[in-house]
């Protein structure tokens, strides 16, 4: 059966479809796993943010058929997960979708909480995580769930954010049982940012500093 993930973020362009994309590339084609992503602001018909793109391209992913679409509460309703890149999307997502609380996580916090619980159906892992909010280990500042908005940032930037979202994308797909059996090409390639050294700011490849999200200008 099919298990539908839907990730969030605010224009669609940056950080949920480089989500969207890491995740198809780390789990097995095999698994049933129906991922896609939307903005609560999303610039909708717009392609990804050219850093954005160039970052996915350097990883072996490609970037070009993705459309920018705007959050509506009926996806939340229909998805098993629903992943945001902020916990300010995740409020947004909840004040829309309330029932969908206990399958809503930001990226982050989901990756932290389901290598604390159980194995089982992807389903039970997500109820599971549910469950363990709050008793399994929490970031010392609640931000360090979230993960910084390179939108119009440059390639060395949008790279780092994209080894971030890498290595929470792994947790997640390892935590879920949808990995693959052997190691393809792409997943190997998407593995691999999760685990290669990260830019730094000194040498300009830091994450932009954290702020509340806003609508982007069109």
């Amino acid at each position: 059966m099919a298990f539908t993930v839907l990730v969030v973020c605010t224009g669609n362009i940056a950080r949920s479809p480089m989500t969207e994309l890491l995740m198809r590339a780390m789990s097995d084609p095999q698994s049933g796993l129906v991922v896609s992503s939307v903005g609560v602001h999303a610039l909708v018909g717009q392609p990804m943010d050219p850093g954005s793109a160039a970052a996915m391209s350097k990883l072996g992913l490609d970037p070009g058929l993705h459309r920018a679409r705007q959050f509506e509460p009926v996806m939340a309703e229909k998805a098993d997960l629903i992943l945001t890149a902020e916990r300010y999307h995740l409020e947004i997502v909840l004040h829309q979708a309330p029932t969908a609380l206990r399958r809503t996580f930001t990226i982050k916090e989901f990756a932290r909480i389901a290598e604390h619980v159980r194995p089982g159906t992807p389903k039970q892992v997500v109820a599971r995580a549910a469950a363990a909010r709050g008793l399994a280990t929490t970031p010392a500042h609640p931000a360090a769930d979230d993960v910084a908005d390179p939108h119009g940032q440059s390639v060395k930037v949008n790279l780092a954010t994209a080894r971030e979202l890498a290595t929470a994308v792994h947790a997640i797909v390892t935590a879920l049982g949808l990995g693959p059996p052997a190691e393809t090409t792409s997943a190997d390639t998407a593995s691999a940012a999760a685990t290669g050294p990260a830019e730094t700011a000194a040498d300009g490849g830091g994450a932009p500093p954290r702020r509340r999200p806003k609508p982007y200008r069109r």
